[in-house]
């Protein structure tokens, strides 16, 4: 790795790249070829990309608001989007907008993983402040949707606010929804006393698709691999490798809407003979014919799963991940390699580890 690069991976990591990149074409006191100046234009083109597309996403749900009559001048929404490293951005509304929202999400294809109908949708709208929702486009575009004001909340408020998990448990009618705060203490001494608890789905980030093959590259994927993504989402890892590659890939996903995307884009692109898309949890999968794992994950858990793989797997197979944010894999976890990856309006870094 470049000390340019190095440099550029520390900017991401601090979220400053957009503003690093012009210093340095101002400056042009690190740029010692024109190749270094051409990988800092393209990072910040990039950016730039990124941005104009975050504003094109948020210009659209916006007009499609105030047409619908919902007031949207207020707070973020007036704050431009130039430079931007997340295909995210962010709305304010107010709380009686909301309603407007759900049906314009819908028909942009966004994802839900909070009630949006009935005593549900009531009670999340009046206890919360923001949701999150995730299009599975290209990028998976993260919207962020803002109501109200922040409110301080004390511990107890805090262990009494019904969430997710409640809202799950039990589906209330619109009028009846102040009974979730009687339903979360039911659930929580129920869940005491061992009672199965449904699954928190929450908003899935998945890989730019720009980003697949630079990734599937530098592990050097070939049609002998057997791939593994365990976390698969919509199987675009899983789905990309077996057509660009042309290896066997195995997405590991527990979400039953999106391994029902999954299913339904392997099978318009003609790839059930070398996808399989598997409801499972990591744990219950055994990877020992594995050669390449590719796990797109909280960090949190990839210092738990990055000891157990690199036991199971075979000698020279190949774990690889991503991610923007400065990443801690714990002690021991270290990875063998990083790289920078600047794609087709996508920017990440990636990290190998070797068996």
């Amino acid at each position: 790795m470049t000390p340019l690069e190095q440099d550029l991976i520390n900017a991401l990591h601090q979220k400053k790249l957009p503003q690093f990149c012009l210093d340095l074409l101002k400056s042009n006191e690190k740029l010692d070829s024109e190749s270094d100046r051409e990988l800092v234009e393209r990072v910040l083109e990039t950016c730039q990309k990124i941005g104009a597309y975050c504003t094109g996403q948020k210009d659209k749900i916006l007009q499609k608001l105030a047409d619908a009559g919902a007031n949207v001048s207020v707070g973020e929404n007036d704050h431009s989007i130039s430079y931007r490293l997340f295909h995210t951005f962010t709305i304010d509304l107010n709380r009686e907008d909301l309603d407007l929202l759900i049906p314009i999400l819908k028909e942009e294809n966004y994802l839900f993983w909070y009630p949006v109908e009935g005593g549900g949708w009531e009670a999340y709208k009046r206890m919360y402040d923001a949701m999150e929702v995730i299009k599975t486009d290209a990028f998976t575009t993260r919207l962020i949707i803002r109501w109200n004001e922040d409110r301080e909340r004390g511990r107890l408020s805090k262990l009494l606010l019904p969430g997710v998990l409640d809202f799950q448990w039990v589906q209330l009618p619109k009028p009846l929804w102040p009974l979730y705060y009687v339903t979360r203490p039911m659930r929580l001494i129920l869940d005491r006393f061992g009672a199965k608890k449904p699954p928190i789905l929450g908003p899935y980030l998945g890989t730019p698709v720009s980003l697949i093959k630079p990734i599937l590259d530098l592990v050097g994927a070939t049609e002998q691999d057997k791939l593994v993504d365990i976390g698969c989402g919509d199987g675009r890892i899983v789905i990309e490798a077996a057509d660009q590659i042309g290896c066997e890939a195995i997405g590991v996903e527990i979400n039953d809407q999106l391994i029902s995307i999954a299913h339904d884009e392997v099978k318009r692109r003609g790839l059930a003979d070398k996808v399989k898309i598997v409801h499972s949890n990591a744990s219950d999968l055994l990877m020992a014919d594995a050669s390449i794992v590719f796990i797109f994950l909280p960090v949190g858990t990839l210092r738990t799963l990055i000891p157990q793989l690199r036991k199971q797997l075979k000698k020279g197979a190949k774990i690889i991940t991503h991610e923007q944010a400065k990443p801690d894999f714990g002690e021991g976890n270290q990875p063998d390699a990083s790289k920078l990856i600047v794609a087709d309006g996508a920017i990440t870094v990636a990290y190998i580890w070797q068996v």
